[in-house]
């Protein structure tokens, strides 16, 4: 996705969590990261399966979900349904920190390089 639609769903995300996005790109992380929640149910290194997680946390997602590789400079949109079938093939332990949102931007799931994942919504 080109850049000025990354900071567009930034800007979308912002206002939807009080958040503002008028700062740098790592104030902006540091802020949504600290209104979420660790969600201690689910490890994305151990048996994760995103779709069961999504629906332990109340979320029913769209069925485009979008990806954040990094810091909204990176935003690539696909399919829930293939999110879900190659999750272990879009996300890579140790290296990505990714969030997981789509289009109600009424919720963001992040998963960390460690498997940690989080939630606000």
């Amino acid at each position: 996705m080109p850049p000025a639609e990354s900071r567009a769903l930034q800007a979308c995300l912002a206002r939807q969590f009080g958040l503002t996005a008028s700062g740098t790109a790592d104030e902006f992380e540091r802020a949504l990261a600290s209104r979420q929640t660790y969600y201690q149910e689910a490890n994305a290194e151990q048996d994760f399966a995103l779709l069961p997680t999504l629906t332990a946390l109340g979320i029913v997602p769209l069925p485009e979900l979008f990806v954040n590789w990094a810091r909204f400079e990176e935003v690539d949109a696909f399919q829930t349904a293939d999110v879900a079938r190659y999750f272990d093939a879009l996300w890579y332990p140790v290296a990505d920190d990714i969030d997981l949102f789509d289009a109600s931007f009424n919720w963001l799931v992040s998963i960390r390089h460690d498997g940690v994942v989080s939630v606000i919504h």
